[in-house]
């Protein structure tokens, strides 16, 4: 099994927990493409020159956020700095993301099939055409040399049809939501696979929970907080999934509404502790690792711990090294 983080701190903090995870021996250091956050592209370029041999990824880029020249552009750029350890992830984005940039969604299955056939011809340094609903492009093709290694593309996907599509055409997913619905979601990779008829030993499946928190004991305070950092995620949950853990049960439109406006107030109210602890991975280390051992059964191939990490990063990710990595390689 491998094994990757992706944080959100400030550049300083990033760098240091990124040389860290590589010292103990993590796989990859994901970034997530979030207007409302730093920078991910500044950010894995820097990381890019401060790293050896930690892949680095972006986890997810949202494919409206940029011109998909413009992307091909910063992923083979990146792909350059890093020495070929760039993987390509992209997605539609999440609900909040997509709110605050005033993006509809429309075929969005369609959208990143389109967009993932051009990014296979630019990332060679091929030249493409491309008419979307929201973009077009005529011809074009980037201007300098390209490295030769290929780029792997990754699909941040959920529901059914975006998981099929996933398996048919990426090299791997990058997955959220409930452990119990994971097995269900390689059925829908394995059909997209079949469709193509490919051979899906190579392919990566990662799953990246809504927090990974050490802790025999956690506060009230401290679940509040992970709640709340978990709740974007939580929500943006597929119908199928709400209905499978009660969370058709629970005032999801109204929490929603509440988490664009900026309240975040009522989340630790409505968003019971079990359904937190579907989404996230919390508790001793024992527990911890006994639900990594059921990622592995259900088909997971990478874990990626998302923060917040803790209570103390640096710590986790030091014991992580010493107590885990080892006993899944």
């Amino acid at each position: 099994m491998k094994f990757g983080i992706q944080i959100y701190r400030s550049m300083e903090e990033t760098i240091e927990l990124g040389q860290l995870a590589e010292n103990v021996g993590f796989d990859y250091l994901w970034i997530a493409d979030v207007p409302a956050i730093r920078d991910a592209i500044t950010t894995l370029s820097v990381l890019a020159m401060n790293t050896k041999k930690i892949k680095l990824g972006t986890a997810v880029a949202g494919v409206f956020t940029r011109h998909p020249s413009i992307w091909a552009s910063t992923a083979t750029t990146i792909q350059e700095l890093s020495k070929g350890r760039f993987t390509f992830g992209i997605s539609v984005g999440g609900f909040l993301a997509r709110s605050k940039m005033g993006i509809e969604l429309e075929k969005p299955a369609m959208t990143i099939r389109n967009q993932i056939a051009v990014f296979r011809k630019l990332l060679k340094g091929e030249p493409a055409t491309y008419k979307g609903e929201y973009v077009t492009m005529n011809d074009f093709k980037l201007a300098y040399p390209i490295d030769p290694r290929p780029i792997p593309i990754y699909v941040g996907a959920r529901g059914p049809k975006m998981l099929e599509l996933t398996g048919e055409v990426a090299e791997g997913l990058l997955t959220e939501g409930s452990t119990r619905t994971l097995s269900e979601s390689k059925k829908h990779l394995k059909k997209g696979a079949e469709k193509a008829r490919r051979n899906m030993s190579d392919f990566d499946t990662a799953y990246l929970p809504t927090s990974f928190w050490v802790s025999k004991e956690v506060s009230k305070k401290d679940m509040d907080m992970l709640k709340m950092s978990g709740a974007p995620s939580i929500l943006d949950s597929v119908p199928e999934v709400h209905r499978m853990l009660g969370l058709d049960k629970i005032p999801v439109e109204m929490l929603r509404k509440a988490l664009i406006r900026g309240d975040f107030s009522k989340v630790p109210e409505y968003l019971p502790d079990e359904i937190l602890r579907e989404f996230a991975i919390i508790g001793d280390w024992e527990t911890c690792i006994s639900r990594i051992e059921e990622l592995e059964k259900s088909g997971m191939t990478q874990l990626v711990l998302v923060d917040p990490i803790g209570p103390k990063t640096s710590e986790v990710l030091k014991a992580f090294g010493e107590k885990v990595i080892p006993a899944f390689k």
